[in-house]
């Protein structure tokens, strides 16, 4: 009752008003005149009072209910109450459809890349080519494959892969009371400029032969077809082999053999140890499991679309006009 009563107050209204704008109290007052209240009872023939049944339409339509909206978004409405309504209403339209449209681009373009990765000799981003293969960096820790599984393989120390830098350890120099320094020369001023980063040379030299040995530990694994990822650590370079096999000349070979299994071993998690970084080798042949990616971000995308179609299209029908 009260819906219908709106809509034809809205009319009488907008009739009255002859094209110039109304507020929302005299739309108010339009309805409450037009609408008939409900009693409830009625008197019977015998001076009794029965009670009436009384029949409305329940919708099941959610955006149905949003029809006290299409009064409120009324363009002729001139109260501050109305505009602020109004403001707030575009305000989240476009939060609603920029915040739809960037999940669908992010779905559509992780789809994409998803089946650009998918194909053969095509790299997922982030990969290094070393000596002719691809690596992918699989996360922090030992490498270890589902389960937690320790493939089998070998290690050696950094130091027999490259010659450490030869770094004496020096005591710091002693600082008796205050230091006094004259300012003499804008060269001078700049190297006493307590902002200014002074890198020390000998940390340098250990992050380069750092860098520089797990450069090499990556080079033996991309000349053995049977590494399938490498790992390192402070001191320590580790192969870790697709097939059990027996560690080269100047390696060790694990201490705890792994287990036979069927078909090759596939690294594809860490044990989270700090200070370790995991290294698996990708083969660029073509992977299935990329395609179900792509199909889960596919379907998701035309999910949102779907959502963000259909709420428009009701919102239009329901409340805008």
């Amino acid at each position: 009752e009260l819906k219908s009563a709106s809509v034809k107050s809205r009319q009488r209204t907008r009739s009255a008003a002859q094209g110039d704008t109304y507020s929302l109290n005299q739309l108010l007052d339009e309805t409450l005149e037009v609408a008939h209240p409900y009693e409830g009872k009625i008197v019977t023939a015998r001076g009794g009072f029965a009670p009436v049944a009384h029949h409305s339409k329940i919708s099941r339509n959610l955006f149905k209910g949003l029809w006290p909206a299409r009064i409120l978004l009324d363009p002729r409405l001139d109260d501050q109450d109305s505009i602020g309504f109004k403001h707030a209403w575009l305000a989240f339209s476009v939060m609603f459809v920029l915040i739809q449209a960037a999940v669908l681009v992010s779905l559509v373009s992780s789809g994409l890349q998803e089946l650009w990765d998918a194909q053969p000799d095509h790299y997922p981003m982030g990969t290094v080519k070393v000596n002719g293969s691809y690596y992918e960096h699989v996360g922090e820790g030992y490498c270890r494959e589902i389960g937690m599984r320790i493939p089998d393989g070998y290690y050696t120390a950094l130091n027999n892969l490259v010659a450490p830098p030869n770094i004496v350890a020096e005591p710091p120099a002693p600082q008796r009371g205050l230091a006094v320094a004259t300012i003499s020369s804008p060269k001078m001023r700049s190297d006493l400029n307590p902002l200014k980063h002074k890198r020390d040379p000998q940390l340098a030299a250990l992050e380069k032969w750092h860098h520089d040995s797990q450069h090499m530990c990556a080079k033996h694994c991309s000349s053995n077809p049977n590494c399938g990822a490498y790992a390192v650590d402070q001191d320590k370079c580790t192969i870790y082999l697709k097939v059990a096999g027996q560690a080269p000349q100047g390696w060790s070979d694990f201490i705890e053999r792994a287990a036979a299994h069927q078909g090759p071993a596939v690294v594809q998690q860490t044990n989270g140890a700090y200070g370790v970084d995991c290294w698996g080798k990708l083969d660029g042949e073509e992977d299935p499991h990329e395609y179900m990616g792509a199909l889960v971000c596919f379907s998701f995308a035309t999910i949102v679309l779907i959502v963000a179609v259909v709420a428009i299209f009701q919102l239009r029908k329901h409340v805008l006009e």
